[in-house]
């Protein structure tokens, strides 16, 4: 799939917990890598690791994943979302914080049903514009008082972040929502797996040239 200037990346989440859903993540993570590397674009590389999955009989077990392929000579993204959360894209221009899939949208998880295609949605980013994906873990993170952090957590957060700032990268993006978290949970245990990516188009301002290196020129968080 990659033509030496496009990257991939994906995250996921394994049903179930303890040693056979570890056994499960580190099956899918070198299968994922040999799918997304032989197959010619994001799309067919998950419908090739679903396949995989269900021919080696996992009985109740699947994967929630988002997957994507990034141009970042073009800034577009292909991504993929096979029953995962939907991940967010900031927009610079407005400040905004837009979700990818809508509930009803998206594809179904990894490993649930044989056969499946999977379809790719493509993403531009404009100068500035930042992707945010995570697991679950990060909106069901709760405190001893069981109120749970949820989506409109993370929309409170980004909103902060970016009030009375120019620009906000995607690494910061990242550590506000790693620090709110925290916050929002205080010395309760964490119970469950959290997992954050956050990478963006690097914003070039008025009085610099603008990057003209072909090679990925992203923030991570």
């Amino acid at each position: 799939m990659f033509d030496g200037r496009s990257f991939g990346l994906s995250i996921g989440d394994v049903s179930g917990k303890g040693v056979p859903a570890a056994l499960l993540m580190a099956r899918l993570s070198g299968e994922a890598r040999v799918s997304m590397l032989t197959q010619p674009d994001v799309a067919t590389a998950i419908t090739h690791l679903n396949e995989q999955l269900m021919q080696a009989n996992l009985e109740d077990r699947y994967v929630t994943l988002s997957a994507a392929v990034i141009d970042p000579k073009t800034h577009r993204i292909e991504l993929v979302s096979a029953g995962h959360l939907s991940p967010w894209v900031f927009r610079y221009a407005t400040k905004a914080l837009e979700k990818v899939f809508q509930d009803d949208t998206g594809d179904f998880p990894v490993g649930w049903v044989p056969g499946h295609v999977y379809t790719a949605y493509p993403i531009d980013l404009a100068p500035g514009d930042s992707v945010v994906v995570y697991t679950d873990g990060i909106e069901d993170a709760q405190p001893a008082s069981g109120e749970r952090f949820t989506q409109d957590g993370v929309m409170r957060t980004v909103a902060s972040a970016a009030a009375g700032h120019d620009f906000v990268s995607a690494r910061e993006l990242g550590a506000r929502i790693v620090q709110a978290v925290q916050t929002h949970v205080g010395s309760h245990p964490q119970f469950d797996d959290i997992a954050l990516v956050c990478f963006g188009r690097v914003n070039a301002r008025p009085e610099e040239p603008p990057d003209t290196d072909e090679r990925p020129t992203i923030d991570r968080g």
